[in-house]
């Protein structure tokens, strides 16, 4: 006897939308959540936090946001939601379980858990891409006697008040947290190694999502000479760009939405410096051979894959999550993963489809 059909790994999103596309479609499924609560890790991340997708196409299968909820939520509106979502749909979670270890023997998977060893069919990865923070081993950051932090122990910017501080990344979260201790008067750089895209959070009134959304049907060059059109208005609009451009498509990896940085960068409030080279005393020295004073760094250098339980029996994306052919594993039996993907519709639509496609493939008996 198994405990359940499905064992799902985390109660993020992507974690609470695979509980409720295999219930809907007969199979049971019991998530295992290491926090509190629903969207745990969302709970760690900073204060001023707001979604950059539109509501409309950031809900998942099954439940709106609230019409009073604003057009961008915040990360409260979204947490929020999602104690409501799993409210809404009864969804079976245990939280304060660590998985430990999974291991897939005799057609079963067997989780070892901090609540003891429970079995399934079927092994769903649903822990998202914020659960487990990186930060590099730059030469020198032992010695380094400022405060190195990852982003995700970043709140506000009161603590960092008379400090110069260093934002090391331009994802969406450093880019964020850099424009945001600018507006509050800290000294504030921003170190970008291999350069960033910027999009508008809006385009003619509505989000830069829903219209990513419209033309996602289209063929690819089509897209791409869009996202350039789109780019060559801003630069009409705002100028130069600031932040170096890096070699990939904007549609290939996600790009700054808004232009509170770039805009902090251009007045002045915060310095553009390249990629880290190494950390002294209470100084760092950048790959051009500049050297400057901080007295704290915060990395925003994103998040690796939350799956140490699988022991690395699987092979991987550069990111380091396994490699799947839709939704499934293509070398774990019985094994799905859902929320890792980017697309430039967003994290959670993509979530809201790969649920739907879960449950087909799951029903199809795949």
């Amino acid at each position: 006897m198994t405990d359940t059909d499905a064992l799902i790994v985390g109660a993020g999103p992507a974690g609470l939308a695979a509980a409720q596309a295999l219930t809907r479609a007969g199979t049971g499924a019991v998530i295992l959540e290491q926090g509190a609560g629903p969207g745990a890790s969302w709970r760690d991340l900073y204060d001023s936090l707001r979604l950059h997708t539109g509501k409309h196409l950031s809900a998942l299968r099954g439940l709106s946001f609230k019409r009073s909820t604003p057009l961008f939520p915040s990360k409260q509106d979204f947490i929020d939601y999602l104690e409501t979502y799993a409210e809404t749909h009864q969804i079976p979670v245990r939280f304060g379980c660590q998985v430990q270890e999974a291991i897939h023997e005799k057609g079963l998977w067997a989780l070892r858990t901090s609540q003891g060893t429970m079995t399934a069919r079927r092994l769903v990865l649903a822990a998202g891409i914020i659960s487990r923070p990186f930060t590099p081993s730059w030469e020198g950051c032992e010695k380094y006697k400022g405060t190195l932090i990852h982003s995700i122990l970043y709140r506000n910017p009161s603590r960092w008040k008379d400090q110069r501080v260093l934002v090391v990344g331009t994802g969406n979260s450093g880019a964020e947290i850099a424009a945001e201790l600018a507006r509050a008067g800290i000294r504030t750089g921003v170190a970008v190694r291999s350069g960033a895209h910027v999009m508008p959070l809006r385009l003619l009134g509505l989000p830069i999502q829903y219209w990513s959304h419209a033309i996602e049907r289209m063929p690819r060059p089509a897209r791409e000479l869009l996202a350039r059109i789109t780019a060559r208005a801003g630069r009409l609009v705002r100028g130069r760009p600031v932040i170096p451009l890096p070699p990939w498509s904007p549609l290939d990896r996600p790009p700054i939405i808004g232009y509170g940085l770039p805009d902090a960068i251009r007045d002045g409030r915060v310095g553009l410096h390249p990629g880290i080279l190494r950390f002294d005393d209470w100084s760092v020295t950048f790959t051009d051979g500049t050297e400057e004073r901080f007295d704290a760094v915060i990395a925003a250098t994103g998040f690796l894959a939350a799956i140490e339980f699988l022991r690395g029996r699987f092979a991987t994306d550069r990111r380091g999550f396994p490699i799947a052919n839709g939704v499934r594993c293509v070398d774990l039996p019985s094994c799905y993963v859902i929320g890792h993907r980017y697309a430039a519709v967003g994290a959670l639509a993509n979530i809201r489809r790969d649920a739907g496609l879960l449950a087909q493939v799951v029903r199809s008996g795949l």
